[in-house]
């Protein structure tokens, strides 16, 4: 019986597969002497079909053409790997197809294909935290490229913060990297990153290795960047939805310089990792909305029935005070009943207060409709109540902020009192809220202070404070020292009532 392997094609059909094939192709003679080659034979090869033609590619005798796929080091040092199949033509006679790659080039696309896959797959997975995952994809890049190391850096959502998430190699970066790199730029380094980072390009410094270690700007991250080889740099930026939100860079050795096939690569994985981070930015706005819902839901429980309860009883209690007050001296000799019902009616107040401070804490979406100011005054009292300390609040926002400003503002305060509460074992605290040149907040006690300029690991409410400030383009500044209390102050740019200065990033 007789199977057909389907219809026969053309010669120019083959011809045209010969010729547009990824690999080299060859049809050589009996004797193994080259008869054609395809033009990828000829990329490969680095010749001209003129070098080749009547010879033999690369110096075999006939017979080691046959058997299996075979690897030939040619004189320039390219490693060829080929395979041949002899077959006879329609007139009898006996030819070689040769079919053959570099070898090197078909190992870096192996690998980078199965970098790609990895780091999918982790993407994909979701399994870890951000870190991890970041990690895996700056270390697969660097296996399948010849990075000495490599770094993935974001930024703040909304400020131009930046911060190591993920990275790979030799050295490994250490954690304050990113204020080593902010104290460069603010002497003057020219970095690549921020370029990236503003233009949405791929950005590659060549030799710049001696220019990092001899210019004074770069002082700051000298210690780290002469700790390893190399000499070419490139930051490749991190996009999704048209949103820059960070870049991957990477450090190549003095030997090698990353061409448009590497490039193409690295904005590859950097998609992956895009992909990761807004997966994950996603992920947290979800879980935080569902948990925003539940506090909003137990703040409106709270203001609609335990809020109204101690209103109603601060009402009736003092309608008893008053009462209490007609009593003749005969019914209430020594004052006791009257003390009591006054020392009731205050507790009910105070706990009114704590209870309204606690349903704004829960309901921050309030805040736009409470006011600034009002809600700087209920928090006080609340704090005020539950630690036992003396806040007075004086001053007012004024009008004209916006959301943002207000949001912001409110939660600095928070954290300086909190701060208040936890360190300065204070006595008094002073708030003031102004306009016009004499300061959006400050927030004064005559705690025990501290030095503002000492290292601080670990504590976040500072940097977190810096942050928000910065955010809408405030000026926050803290005077303290040992023993003599603290002072915090955020000042808002004069004629910019919502925080921005002119030309500030949004």
């Amino acid at each position: 019986m007789r199977v057909s392997a389907g219809p026969a094609l053309s010669s120019d059909l083959v011809a045209a597969m010969v010729e547009a094939a990824p690999d080299g192709i060859a049809l050589l003679d009996e004797e193994g002497a080259c008869l054609h080659v395809n033009p990828e034979g000829l990329r490969i090869l680095g010749a001209a079909a003129g070098d080749v033609l009547g010879r033999p590619l690369f110096a075999r005798p006939r017979e080691d053409l046959a058997g299996p796929s075979r690897r030939v080091v040619r004189d320039d040092g390219t490693e060829i790997e080929y395979e041949a199949r002899r077959f006879r033509t329609g007139d009898g006679e006996a030819r070689w197809v040769l079919v053959f790659r570099d070898a090197a080039a078909y190992t870096r696309v192996e690998r980078r294909l199965m970098a790609f896959t990895n780091a999918a797959a982790s993407v994909a997975a979701r399994s870890g935290s951000l870190a991890a995952t970041l990690d895996r994809v700056a270390g697969e890049v660097v296996q399948a490229t010849a990075m000495a190391a490599c770094q993935v850096v974001l930024t703040e959502s909304g400020t131009a913060t930046l911060r190591m998430i993920g990275q790979a190699g030799l050295p490994l970066f250490p954690p304050d990297f990113p204020e080593r790199f902010e104290q460069a730029r603010r002497r003057g380094a020219h970095l690549l990153t921020l370029d990236a980072l503003r233009t949405g390009g791929v950005q590659i410094g060549r030799g710049q290795a001696a220019h990092v270690l001899t210019d004074p700007a770069w002082e700051p991250l000298r210690p780290v960047m002469a700790a390893f080889p190399w000499d070419t740099y490139i930051s490749v930026p991190l996009t999704v939805g048209g949103r820059t939100l960070g870049v991957l860079n990477g450090f190549y050795p003095p030997d090698h310089d990353p061409g448009e096939e590497e490039i193409a690569f690295l904005r590859t994985m950097c998609d992956q990792a895009a992909i990761a981070v807004e997966n994950a930015r996603l992920l947290d706005e979800a879980e935080g909305k569902a948990a925003l819902e539940e506090r909003q839901r137990i703040a409106r429980d709270l203001h609609d029935s335990v809020c109204q309860s101690l209103f109603s009883l601060t009402l009736r209690m003092r309608a008893v005070e008053l009462a209490a007050e007609r009593l003749d001296a005969a019914a209430d000799p020594d004052g006791r009943l009257r003390a009591n019902v006054a020392t009731a009616r205050r507790l009910a107040h105070d706990t009114l207060a704590e209870m309204r401070g606690l349903v704004l804490e829960l309901r921050p979406g309030a805040l736009p409709d409470l006011g600034l100011e009002q809600a700087v005054r209920q928090h006080a009292a609340a704090v005020a109540v539950r630690e036992g300390l003396a806040v007075d609040v004086r001053g007012s926002a004024g009008d004209g902020l916006d959301d943002d400003t207000v949001e912001n503002l409110y939660r600095i305060f928070q954290e300086a009192l909190h701060n208040v509460v936890k360190h300065a074992c204070a006595r008094t605290v002073q708030v003031r809220l102004g306009r016009d040149g004499k300061g959006m907040l400050e927030v004064s006690d005559d705690g025990r202070g501290f030095d503002p300029s000492a290292p601080a690991p670990g504590h976040l409410g500072l940097v977190g404070m810096a942050e928000r400030a910065r955010r809408i383009g405030a000026d926050l500044t803290i005077d303290s020292a040992p023993g003599q209390g603290t002072r915090l102050r955020v000042d808002l740019p004069n004629g910019r009532p919502n925080g921005r200065r002119d030309g500030d990033r949004a």
